[in-house]
């Protein structure tokens, strides 16, 4: 039988809202994220939306899922760190949209719980007219990152499938959306796709491995 507390744990943990921060902050990246990209900020999603402005990078060697070793550990960083820094003016900061779970979930709480200085934003099947393959909804949290060091729990936790979220630049003009694996880039147009594509092509999966 659940304690008091017990109960109160699960619920403080819980990744859902009723409805998102009302707020010319909040009105000013709707606005900005929608004039962009169309759909919400998930990386399946985005990816099927923007194929021609979209390309992947895995981030182990041969396409290896997850780390063994400390040196392995580092070379995860290693890559999402670098193509972020590719991404980002020198010095500039991201925005991370980090999408969550509703209570009947198990993942419930387990990104936002990795964000300190969350606000509510939106949910995924609101604003955008359009029903999930999956039809799970996802509670959409923001939080502001001033440099892609403070990036690096969520890199983590992304890593080993513990967070899902995307991080983007304050005009929201690319997205980069990491999971167990590797990497999703979305950016403003195909000749930047091109140019990135090429610059980390040895990262790149084959067409015969798949994408």
């Amino acid at each position: 039988m659940l304690t008091v507390g017990a109960v109160r744990r699960a619920l403080s943990r819980r990744g859902s809202f009723r409805r998102g921060k009302d707020s010319a902050r909040a009105v000013e990246l709707g606005a900005r994220w929608d004039a962009a990209w169309h759909v919400p900020p998930l990386g399946h999603l985005l990816r099927q939306r923007h194929e021609d402005r979209w390309f992947r990078v895995w981030s182990l060697p041969d396409g290896k899922r997850y780390a063994d070793t400390a040196d392995e550990h580092a070379e995860v960083l290693r890559r999402h760190r670098t193509v972020l820094e590719a991404l980002l003016p020198p010095g500039g900061s991201a925005t991370v949209i980090a999408a969550d779970f509703g209570a009947e979930d198990i993942e419930s709480g387990w990104t936002r719980s990795a964000l300190p200085d969350r606000w509510p934003w939106r949910r995924s099947d609101d604003h955008w007219g359009l029903d999930e393959d999956d039809d799970v909804r996802r509670y959409l949290w923001v939080q502001d990152m001033p440099s892609v060091d403070a990036l690096t729990e969520l890199l983590v936790a992304a890593a080993d499938d513990r967070a899902q979220f995307v991080a983007t630049g304050p005009d929201a003009t690319w997205v980069y959306c990491p999971y167990d694996g590797g990497a999703d880039v979305i950016v403003a147009d195909s000749s930047m796709r091109d140019r990135l594509a090429a610059r980390f092509r040895s990262w790149a999966p084959s067409t015969a491995q798949g994408l």
